[in-house]
């Protein structure tokens, strides 16, 4: 019996790419599944009409909103925490598809971050990809992702919130709380916001 788990449905916008729960099977390396599901099993069939209800209930992502802790794994294999509570400067969360093409073109200002400003001052950042272990780990090698990434295809239900666009940049406190949150690319007032939200007194200047 094939396992079946939460995927994400991705569509371009102008300033990201509309998400929405549809379901696929994990090994799975192809583009991702249409609105309507066409599998002829009604049991998926049901299960992605409850995920999707499920979905629709869901709080919407925002500044304020706290997330609770998510155990997880790089594509090392290394274990990894979303929104740490141990993290006491915070952390850096950034939720991509590696079939965006907004979130490819903001990934060299990630990377930018994390070399110049990030990974000196060993402040934590971390990729969240909404699609599965096959295609992020393509998308790890193709766009030379130095920061650690985990493939979460179930993210919003495991962090309580929907995730309506990505990519999604969060700044997070200790306790899990949203302080500052982008959607779509990063402009540098953004990059620069970020930098300085982790380090007031910080005079680095990160373009990309």
């Amino acid at each position: 019996m094939k396992k079946y788990v939460i995927s994400i449905l991705l569509a371009s916008l102008l300033t990201g790419c509309d998400t929405a729960p549809t379901t696929t099977t994990n090994t799975s390396s192809t583009a991702v599944s249409p609105p309507a599901v066409t599998s002829t099993s009604t049991s998926v069939v049901n299960n992605n009409e409850d995920l999707r209800a499920r979905w629709e209930k869901l709080t919407s992502l925002s500044v304020g909103e706290s997330i609770p802790e998510v155990k997880a794994s790089d594509l090392a294999g290394r274990n990894l925490t979303v929104a740490s509570r141990e993290h006491k400067n915070g952390e850096l969360l950034i939720i991509y598809s590696p079939t965006c093409h907004v979130c490819h073109d903001t990934m060299p200002k990630w990377i930018e971050l994390y070399k110049q400003f990030f990974q000196p001052r060993n402040i934590p950042i971390l990729g969240v990809s909404v699609l599965n272990d096959v295609m992020t780990v393509q998308s790890v090698n193709e766009m030379k992702i130095p920061f650690p990434v985990a493939s979460i295809p179930d993210i919003d239900f495991k962090i309580e919130h929907k995730i309506s666009n990505v990519p999604t940049t969060l700044i997070l406190d200790s306790t899990g709380t949203i302080r500052k949150m982008w959607v779509g690319n990063l402009d540098e007032k953004a990059m620069s916001d970020i930098v300085t939200h982790f380090c007031p007194e910080c005079n680095v200047q990160v373009t990309k």
